[in-house]
């Protein structure tokens, strides 16, 4: 084998070696993102129950991390909006139970009625309450 053959066949290992190389060298590092905290969340518990023929649901405070209004929209079983509740929490609030009753002026009718829960428009919790 001449000088030159020699040349041409290193510089043909090296080129291979150099593809095999880069072919398992990432050649884009994604940044890693900063930690971001997530943001203290209403905690409750809520249960629906049937006192007398009319829906209610108890809700169990367990963490209220920041003042606001705790609301409760009523779902007849022909799933038409036909009540609303609200009661003012805080942070003093926290392992209180809050009961909610269909309002006396709002018709009971048997079904499945629902009872949506939200703190300040965002949503918490739907809770299903059967009546016979």
């Amino acid at each position: 084998m001449t000088g030159r053959a020699r040349r041409a066949a290193l510089r043909v290992w090296a080129a291979l070696l150099l593809g095999t190389l880069s072919a398992c060298t990432p050649l884009y590092l994604p940044p890693v993102p900063e930690r971001i905290e997530p943001t203290a969340r209403l905690d409750v518990r809520a249960t629906g129950s049937s006192e007398e023929g009319r829906p209610a649901v108890e809700v169990a405070l367990r963490e209220v991390p920041q003042p606001g209004w705790l609301a409760v929209q009523w779902f007849s079983p022909r799933n038409v909006e036909v009540a609303s509740q609200s009661v003012r929490i805080d942070g003093e609030s926290g392992g209180q139970v809050v009961t909610f009753r269909l309002p006396a002026d709002v018709e009971s009718e048997s079904g499945r009625w629902r009872a949506i829960l939200s703190k300040d428009g965002q949503f918490v919790r739907q809770v299903a309450i059967e009546v016979d």
